[in-house]
């Protein structure tokens, strides 16, 4: 966990990034929007409509109907067909979304949220023999080492569930941790038949 003095720093770092983003061009700033503001522009542009939230909200309502079908699906057969219409209205809801999120992870907000995680990242990733992987955020933002930056994709799933509550195992789909529990359980039950049935052979040869 970082030390409340990381957690000072991570927050100002979080606020310059944001006072640089919100500060107008003229005077050496990014002149970036606030989500309140990007969101805005994009209903008066036409670019995100409440139409569109609409049928997003209206796709995500099926996916969870869906959820609560595959799991109580008794066959195999009946599983799949669930599990593939959820992966078919993922690939809708990725798909319209994506419209949206480009802008939304472009606002001011989202760049100071995702400093304040980085920040905190450089500060709590250790190695093997207890050193810190990183010795200066700096040297954490000129990150280019492929192994090292894949330790950046692991770490800010820790670093969700250390800091915002998120436990790592929800952040993958639901239906996919559904698919996974259902496999490992017909696994486990093909190998105790199996297990089951070589020890009745043994004691029938074993009879005779």
């Amino acid at each position: 966990m970082p030390s409340p003095l990381i957690k000072d720093k991570a927050e100002e770092e979080e606020l310059k990034v944001f006072n640089d983003g919100i500060r107008p061009r003229e005077i050496g700033g990014l002149g970036l929007l606030t989500k309140d503001q990007m969101e805005k522009v994009l209903r008066d542009n036409k670019i995100w409509e409440e139409k569109d939230q609409e049928e997003l909200d209206s796709i995500r309502s099926k996916i969870l109907l869906s959820i609560d079908k595959l799991k109580n699906a008794k066959s195999n057969k009946e599983f799949y067909k669930y599990y593939d219409e959820i992966k078919i209205l993922r690939a809708k809801e990725a798909d319209l979304s994506s419209k949206y999120d480009y802008y939304l992870n472009r606002t001011v907000d989202a760049r100071a949220h995702q400093a304040r995680l980085m920040y905190l990242i450089s500060n709590c990733v250790y190695d093997e023999n207890n050193n810190k992987v990183w010795k200066s955020y700096e040297e954490f933002k000129n990150e280019n080492d492929l192994e090292r930056l894949n330790l950046i994709t692991e770490a800010a799933k820790q670093a969700l569930c250390l800091f915002y509550g998120i436990d790592v195992d929800l952040l993958g789909q639901p239906e996919d941790r559904i698919l996974k529990e259902r496999e490992d359980k017909q696994r486990k039950e093909k190998e105790r038949l199996k297990k089951s049935k070589n020890k009745s052979e043994k004691s029938t040869v074993t009879k005779q």
